[in-house]
């Protein structure tokens, strides 16, 4: 019988009405996921996300308020129950309040996130795998992800012994490294099938650069990972580094470019001061010093007459952040940054050593204009008392702490920065041919140097790819 008195007090007409104002309310609430706007006064209807919203929204809150109706009758239930339940069933749809429906990068995992995919295709046709479409697509966007994950793993690392991987990112509770499990060293970083075809294709380009009375050098980077294997433990790879650095030096061997490897010179100066950054895979202005000296050994052979910098050309102030990237600014560190909000409480703690950082005594005198648009990433610079010598360097973005020192030693130098142009795609990055050899022709270098790092250089066969005319 009280179930009958129940729908005297709440007929099923009223638990319609409130269903409906409940779902229109919903509706309009959670817009942004089914009205994408694409651009001002521009948006884009998402038929199918609309029905499903509107649907589950409607039979949610009819549930709901047949579970309030019932709750009222039984005088066991007290209002707690009733609110509990009210807020569990709104919290169900709170992941679904602010879809991002913008970003295409998960930075902190290093991936691209999964795009939506429509029911009805372009053609007309139907998305029989909507279903699990667009649970990937929710899963990568949904409102408040970053913040489960980020606490997620900051609970795990509070748990872990000695370190915490995230799947990407490597945390290491003792010393406070913080490192990309991908830079871990492998053989097929520079697989042995690659040596001879890379070297052929070094040739290649150092003919070219013969022909136009350029001289060529190659400096080969390592990572941060390859320097302090002994630090990272149980988790490094001596077999893989042996074998990558065994390619490399294979590799110098069949090539007649001037390669330097300062490997074992940055192994053996970080028993001084550190080489590499400790949460950012890049070398601090100490370890690019290094390799800086160990290129001009090399040019010295060619041009005895040029100065090479020492020590005492810098002054020099301490910092525990990270700079690096063309701009120099200060920061934790790329791999630090990926680490995701769990380490954010800790960055006090992770930044715990001071790096020396060089700047020239002259650097006033040296004039450098930096260029950023869709084809181009760099600078020029001139310095009216260097060598007079014009230079090329070229390569990723270890050249980025290198540049300091080259542009200090030489009159001209042009910097072209391989990655990050912007609508430039991944393999379009290494055809120089393609897009920097008008460049380099019209400034007349005397100097080419190319710095690239250990898994990189298996890219220089890409060199003359669709080389224009």
């Amino acid at each position: 019988m009280r179930f009958f008195n129940f729908k005297k007090k709440i007929n099923f007409k009223k638990r319609i009405l409130f269903s409906i104002l409940f779902t229109a309310g919903f509706v309009a609430l959670f817009n942004n996921i089914w009205l994408v706007k694409l651009a001002k006064h521009h948006y884009s209807f998402k038929f199918d996300i609309f029905f499903i919203v509107l649907v589950l929204s409607f039979l949610i809150s009819f549930k709901l308020s047949n579970y309030l109706a019932k709750f009222k009758e039984i005088k066991n239930n007290s209002r707690i129950d009733i609110a509990f339940l009210s807020i569990f069933f709104i919290l169900l749809f709170l992941p679904m309040s602010r879809i991002d429906n913008y970003s295409t990068k998960a930075k902190n995992e290093n991936r691209l996130l999964e795009t939506y995919k429509p029911l009805i295709n372009k053609n007309g046709s139907l998305n029989y795998n909507f279903g699990n479409d667009f649970e990937k697509f929710f899963n990568d966007r949904f409102f408040l992800r970053s913040f489960l994950i980020s606490n997620y793993h900051f609970i795990k690392m509070l748990c872990a012994y000695k370190y915490y991987d995230t799947g990407s990112i490597v945390f290491f509770k003792d010393n406070n490294y913080v490192f990309d499990k991908k830079l871990l060293p492998r053989a097929d970083d520079f697989p042995k099938d690659k040596v001879i075809k890379t070297a052929k294709a070094l040739d290649r380009f150092q003919d070219w650069c013969d022909k136009n009375n350029i001289k060529l050098y190659l400096l080969v980077v390592p990572y941060n990972m390859h320097i302090y294997q002994d630090d990272i433990k149980p988790l490094d790879n001596p077999k893989g580094l042996i074998a990558l650095n065994g390619n490399v030096n294979e590799f110098i061997k069949n090539t007649k470019t001037k390669v330097i490897y300062p490997f074992d010179k940055l192994k053996e100066g970080s028993k001084k001061e550190r080489t590499f950054f400790k949460t950012d895979h890049h070398w601090t202005d100490y370890g690019a010093f290094i390799g800086y000296q160990e290129l001009m050994k090399e040019i010295k052979k060619d041009y005895p007459k040029i100065r090479v910098l020492g020590e005492n050309d810098f002054d020099y102030h301490y910092s525990k952040k990270v700079r690096k990237g063309l701009d120099r600014k200060f920061g934790a560190g790329n791999q630090l940054n990926r680490a995701g909000a769990f380490l954010l409480p800790l960055r006090s703690k992770i930044l715990d050593e001071e790096y020396r950082y060089f700047e020239y005594k002259d650097k006033a005198s040296i004039v450098r204009k930096q260029f950023d648009n869709t084809h181009r990433l760099g600078e020029k610079s001139f310095y009216s008392k260097g060598t007079d010598l014009r230079v090329v360097e070229i390569g990723n973005s270890m050249n980025n702490n290198l540049l300091p020192y080259i542009e200090a030693s030489f009159k001209n130098v042009n910097y072209f920065y391989l990655n990050d142009i912007k609508d430039r795609k991944d393999e379009e990055k290494y055809k120089i041919m393609k897009y920097y050899k008008k460049d380099i022709l019209d400034f007349k270098p005397d100097i080419i140097v190319l710095c690239l790092t250990n898994r990189v250089i298996k890219r220089i066969d890409e060199f003359f790819l669709e080389e224009e005319n």
